[in-house]
This record gives C-alpha cells, sequence and structure tokens, in this order.
C-alpha cells in the first residue's frame, strides 16, 4: 500500500519540497501537497506530515485534536520548528527517516553505462515522452527538446534553456522547481515555442550534458531532440547512445533517416554506440532501450 507524507506549506515551496523528496525516497512514498488547512482537516491520518508554522496554527484553529504525532514543523526563520525552510532539504531527509523509525529506503541509483541518451526526431507534433513512456524507469529523467509547435509546452524548459544559456552555476539546484513526475518517472516537457532553442550554442548544450553526467540524482537521461535543437552532426557524441526515429509511411522522413546515416559515416562522427534507428510507434510494443 506504501506510506503517505503529507506537506503543508505555501504552493511554490511545497512543490519544489515534494520534487525533491519524490527523487531521494523510495518508490512507494507517497507525497501529497495541501496550501489549504481544511482540505486536510478531512483527510485520512498520513503516516508523516511536513507543515510549516503558519500552517500548523490554522489548522489546529479548524482542528484542535489534529494528530501531533508524527509531525515535523517546517520553520521560516533560522532555528523554528524542527526544520529551517532557508536550509537545503538534504537536511530533512535523515529526519524523515527517523520520524518513521529508519523504515524508508533511501535511493541509491547505480550509475548506468549508456545513462545520457538522445531520442532524434526529424518531424514535428508528435510527443516523444509518450513515446518513451513505457521504458521510463522511476528515476529516470526525460528532456524535451522538441519543438511541438501550435504553442503546446511548458514554460519550464523555456526557464531551463535561458539557465542553460547562462551557464547558470545552480542550474541543477533550479531545475528542481521545473521537474515533474508521474508513474513514468521525472520529465520536463518541450516548451511552447521553438524560439527558446535558437539562442543555444553547441557549447551550452555540451556544458549542461556535462553537469547532468557527473549529477547521480537521475537513473537514465533521455533528451527528446527535434530539429531546431540540433546544432551539427557533431553535437550527438555528446551521448552515450543515439536513437534516431522513423516515421512508418512518411517516405520523406525514411529518406531523412537514411541520409543522415550516411552523413554520420561519411563524416566519421564517432559515436560510442553508432545509430540506432527505431521506427515510431504510439504503442509502446518494442525491445527496451
Amino acid at each position: 500500500m506504501g506510506r503517505r507524507i503529507v506537506i503543508g506549506e505555501e504552493q511554490e515551496y511545497a512543490r519544489r519540497l515534494a520534487v525533491y523528496l519524490g527523487r531521494r525516497l523510495s518508490a512507494d512514498i507517497h507525497i501529497h501537497c495541501f496550501t489549504d488547512p481544511d482540505l486536510l482537516s478531512d483527510e485520512e491520518q498520513a503516516d508523516l506530515y511536513l507543515l510549516g508554522e503558519d500552517f500548523l496554527e490554522r489548522l489546529t484553529g479548524i482542528c484542535p485534536s489534529f494528530p501531533c504525532e508524527n509531525l515535523l514543523i517546517l520553520g521560516r526563520v533560522e532555528g523554528s520548528g524542527d526544520f529551517c525552510r532557508l536550509e537545503s532539504p538534504a537536511g530533512l531527509v535523515p529526519l524523515i527517516d527517523e520520524k518513521l523509525g529508519c523504515a524508508l529506503n533511501l535511493q541509491e541509483r547505480p550509475r548506468e553505462d549508456s545513462r545520457l541518451i538522445a531520442l532524434y526526431a526529424p518531424f514535428s507534433g508528435l510527443s516523444l515522452r509518450d513515446w518513451i513512456r513505457p521504458e521510463l524507469r522511476p528515476g529516470d529523467l526525460y528532456l524535451g527538446f522538441q519543438d511541438m509547435g501550435a504553442g503546446d509546452g511548458t514554460y519550464d524548459m523555456s526557464r531551463l534553456c535561458y539557465y542553460i544559456h547562462l551557464h547558470e552555476e545552480e542550474i541543477l539546484r533550479e531545475m528542481e522547481g521545473m521537474v515533474m513526475r508521474d508513474e513514468a518517472g521525472f520529465f520536463i516537457d518541450s516548451p511552447p515555442w521553438f524560439f527558446d532553442f535558437l539562442g543555444l550554442t553547441e557549447e551550452d548544450y555540451r556544458w549542461f550534458f556535462h553537469i547532468l553526467r557527473e549529477d547521480p540524482t537521475y537513473g537514465k537521461i533521455y533528451v527528446g531532440l527535434g530539429n531546431t535543437a540540433v546544432p551539427s552532426l557533431e553535437f550527438f557524441q555528446e551521448f552515450d547512445r543515439v536513437v534516431l526515429l522513423n516515421l512508418p509511411g512518411q517516405e520523406q522522413i525514411h529518406s531523412f533517416c537514411s541520409r543522415f546515416v550516411q552523413a554520420v559515416t561519411q563524416r566519421r562522427v564517432l559515436l560510442p554506440e553508432g545509430i540506432e534507428v527505431r521506427d515510431y510507434a504510439e504503442s509502446g510494443h518494442r525491445p527496451a532501450l
């Protein structure tokens, strides 16, 4: 059934904290966020509550008999509460482990040999996150550098592109507030417009992918690429694996894939595992990458 942790805090902090803890606690821990004490008072009891001081004060006013056991108070200033929210949330993880009787299985994922994987689709409008979803494992990350067209997408990737171009030293910390989680893994979807990619250089990408490769937070990292986000053939040397997506029944796309593989061979672009050409399939019934 799993355990349940409830965060009661203002919306942005609660969301960022939930993403951070979700990457560091075992998969059977379910994290729920509340910003309104009225909604929480009617919920079934959780295994642990992480509540801000103001939130707890309002909650006890509504429900004086609210359980005070298995509670960690998130203080707003240093020295207040059980944990100060101004500090790094890394200090909160051992407190959670201790509060739940050292029963949490904190994840230590081994590094993958083929960890940074490019999914290159020379067409637009079809989501590569949907395509790779069946193969994502808990802890894996999908990054959408794909032109989806029609303005669909999330502005979180737009923000990430901005930080990549700046070579922001704290980019991994900034990503914590952008990364979303669902049952398939972690992701940042493609942006609404392709303009966000136009300001990024090959050096920008190389800098960012190096940081991702060295960070142990995630398992495999799948990077969904469209034509707008590919500065050169040599760009693909940054990846451990390159998967080129073909569109069945589209002769123009099929021809492009053939020419692409030929160009990589003629230019002697060195790729660790070569190029694997796969058909884009909605069903997801295909060999694992």
